[in-house]
């Protein structure tokens, strides 16, 4: 994963953020949105009931 972080210039629980999304999504949910920090916050609690 440090490849991927230095690549994107992010953290490791952004690409975590990123993963879950498309997984639930697919590829629209890697698209921007006005609603991101709320999507982000959804997401933050599935992956903390998936550990």
């Amino acid at each position: 994963m440090a490849d991927i972080t230095a690549k994107f210039s992010v953290n490791s629980g952004t690409i975590r953020v990123w993963k879950i999304s498309y997984e639930v999504n697919g590829e629209d949910g890697l698209e921007e949105a006005l609603s991101w920090k709320k999507e982000i916050k959804i997401d933050l609690s599935v992956e903390r009931n998936c550990n």
